[in-house]
């Protein structure tokens, strides 16, 4: 089946062209054939969002916080049918595909809920008979670019976001998972969103979204990938002089000290390192684990990573799906490769599974190493795949220096019965997102959301002030005398 964008309208790319996404659970089959765009499609979307804009930024938030609230109950009476064309494409199991949908819906139920909340704040001024207020206005046209990895979530909290604060979005999504995002825009049309407001524009090119940090009529950008592409699209955003948010990469660690619950801290483990594939970008890749217990932890997380099921997920009760393309399979098999070539311990998994039923997807082992160096390449590279290594240390304080020991910085995790020992983890660790006895992944709607260093740069995504990225703040001095 053929897809189009969705530019005020369903329509072609400009240049005709099309590519074919593949099931990456069973590569003879195809998902569906889309638009490939290229600059011109970018610039007429951004010419419908810069015509369609100003009559949407007049209407009240209650108003735009409706249109958001119907499109989350329209997605979720469609969470089963949109998960299984979420799973096809992104290869996660059913369940897990509809359940992300359902948190996409809660997030724009999150943000529906903010066009009640108060908008600015007042002062009070040293100048007798002037009042100080600020407010906030609709920056117009913003551009989003989203990742494969949560085509659902992550794309309704930059979409709903911007929509809420009263702009338009011009939208490119991973040209891997395209379907997903197509559905989405349906639902926010079904529930009455004006045309013009959301343009869908997909393709393949690199060209696609350099356009859209570099068209004149997008005045922010937001960006969710890796940290090379990022600091390309910050680059870029910065020599425009426009504001970027750009969520990137991560190489999270989880420390389990010797009075955690080591049960708790196995099943943490695995679920944090191959659940999705381990391609999350939360996703537990380092776990440093205290000398005095390493031996029962390592038993733990190898048992639990035996049961694991692997392969097609539209199988009976695949856990774990396949890795989203060659190019991503390759890149973990060869991460591997390397570690285990310079000295690293191989203890499970190590290279791509083809058996039946795997033999015609993108499936990969869990993997896990011990004996990894800091001076290794996957001590301080992202794998992005179903990869842990496992090292012991001395303490807390040595723990923590491993952590930090990145240039990531975006979650991380601490297992521990000490209130203190959480307390210093918490103070000493340098990432954005920080958990005690929970896995590294997990994000909630209504708290913040980003990393530090090379994990992100600019405003939080989420909570109340996930807003302040898609308005222009003024502060109004009024002299009422």
């Amino acid at each position: 089946m053929t897809f189009h964008n969705h530019v005020g309208g369903w329509v072609d790319a400009t240049g005709g062209g099309t590519y074919v996404r593949e099931n990456p659970s069973d590569t003879r089959r195809a998902v569906g054939t889309f638009a490939d765009s290229g600059p011109g499609d970018v610039a007429l979307a951004a010419r419908a969002g810069a015509a369609a804009q100003p009559e949407w930024a007049a209407r009240s938030g209650v108003d735009r916080g409706g249109v958001l609230a119907r499109t989350a109950a329209l997605l979720r009476e469609r969470s089963q049918s949109i998960g299984r064309e979420l799973s096809a494409e992104a290869g996660k199991p059913p369940a897990e595909a509809a359940g992300e949908v359902e948190r996409a819906a809660d997030v724009l139920d999150y943000f529906a809920a903010l066009g009640r909340q108060p908008v600015g704040s007042s002062y009070e001024s040293a100048r007798p008979g002037v009042e100080l207020r600020t407010l906030r206005s609709p920056r117009g046209v913003v551009g989003v670019i989203t990742p494969f990895n949560f085509p659902a979530f992550v794309s309704s909290f930059k979409v709903g976001a911007g929509l809420m604060a009263g702009n338009a979005v011009v939208w490119k999504p991973s040209p891997l998972t395209p379907l997903t995002g197509l559905r989405i825009v349906e639902a926010f049309l079904d529930a009455g969103l004006p045309a013009g407001l959301l343009s869908y524009v997909t393709g393949t090119s690199a060209a696609l979204g350099a356009a859209l940090v570099e068209d004149r009529r997008i005045a922010a950008v937001s960006f969710t990938g890796s940290t090379a592409v990022g600091r390309a699209v910050e680059a870029a955003a910065v020599a425009r002089g426009i504001p970027a948010q750009v969520e990137m990469g991560g190489h999270n660690a989880l420390v389990v000290l010797a009075d955690a619950d080591l049960d708790r801290a196995a099943a943490a483990v695995v679920d944090g390192a191959f659940g999705g594939a381990g391609q999350k970008c939360t996703a537990t890749g380092r776990v440093f684990v205290q000398a005095a217990v390493a031996e029962q932890l390592t038993a733990r997380v190898l048992e639990l990573t035996g049961r694991l099921r692997v392969g097609p997920v539209d199988g009976p009760d695949a856990q774990i799906g396949p890795l989203i393309g060659r190019q991503a399979l390759e890149a973990v098999v060869t991460a591997v490769d390397t570690a285990v070539g310079a000295g690293a311990e191989l203890l499970h998994g190590g290279g791509r599974l083809t058996v039946e039923p795997c033999g015609h997807g993108y499936f990969m082992a869990p993997t896990v190493l011990a004996g990894v160096r800091q001076d290794m390449a996957i001590a301080h590279e992202e794998v992005f795949g179903p990869v842990v290594t496992l090292t012991e240390v001395a303490d807390l304080e040595e723990a923590v220096v491993r952590v930090n020991d990145s240039e990531y910085g975006l979650s991380a995790g601490i297992f521990t019965t000490s209130l203190a020992a959480s307390e210093t983890f918490a103070r000493s660790v340098e990432a954005g997102t920080l958990n005690v006895n929970l896995p590294t992944t997990g994000v909630e709607p209504h708290v913040p959301f980003g990393g530090l260093k090379a994990s992100g740069s600019g405003p939080k995504e989420l909570g109340q002030g996930a807003l302040d990225f898609y308005t222009n703040q003024k502060t109004v001095a009024v002299f009422t005398r």
